[in-house]
């Protein structure tokens, strides 16, 4: 039953976060704008390199990032249900560079739940002039949480994120290997994610 409260309440958290991002996201661009019916709405601006303005390279340094998806073993065990909050500051002053931060995980299967928590690194590399698309190594380093006890925990994986109108971006995580381990051993996982954050 706790379980299943705390379960909820995450799931909530990230339900409100989303909702957040969408409402930001949908803000209008231009507030002066003009009203519909007076005169044609002239054509989205085209930023650097002829990308949609939308799409520019973000000017920020801060960011929060919400992941949702699994783990999947691939020494023991199965699969489980993953959602994760991040956060970062990128010491170049914009969205490049190094960044430095931390990560809070949690994984969910049958009855059993873990939290994963701790300080984490990213390398940000703009891989187009003019858009805002970023590859995104990173490696973090804490613990895993889990039945009472504790355990080392590290994931070294790699990212992908598109800047939407330096206030947001989506973020697609193919490539994370997760290794907890302790006293009973070492289990190793693939992270397979999808997300979004603010940037600010």
């Amino acid at each position: 039953m706790i379980v299943a409260k705390s379960r909820n309440r995450f799931v909530g958290l990230n339900v409100v976060a989303g909702l957040v991002l969408a409402l930001v996201l949908a803000m209008p661009a231009d507030v002066n704008a003009a009203p519909a019916g007076e005169g044609a709405a002239p054509p989205p601006a085209a930023g650097p390199g002829g990308y949609p303005d939308i799409l520019r390279p973000s000017t920020r340094s801060m960011f929060g990032t919400f992941w949702l998806g699994g783990t999947f073993g691939l020494n023991a065990g199965g699969s489980v249900f993953k959602m994760g909050q991040e956060f970062g500051w990128h010491w170049s002053g914009d969205f490049t560079g190094g960044a430095i931060g931390a990560y809070l995980h949690e994984s969910f299967a049958g009855g059993a739940a873990a939290v994963q928590l701790g300080p984490k690194f990213w390398w940000d590399f703009q891989i187009m002039d003019g858009l805002g698309l970023y590859i995104s190594p990173s490696v973090a380093i804490g613990i895993a949480i889990a039945g009472g006890g504790a355990a080392f925990d590290m994931n070294l994986g790699c990212e992908a994120k598109l800047a939407l109108a330096d206030r947001g971006f989506v973020s697609f995580k193919p490539i994370g290997i997760n290794i907890v381990a302790g006293g009973g051993g070492a289990l190793v996982g693939w992270d397979f994610l999808f997300g979004g954050g603010v940037m600010f």
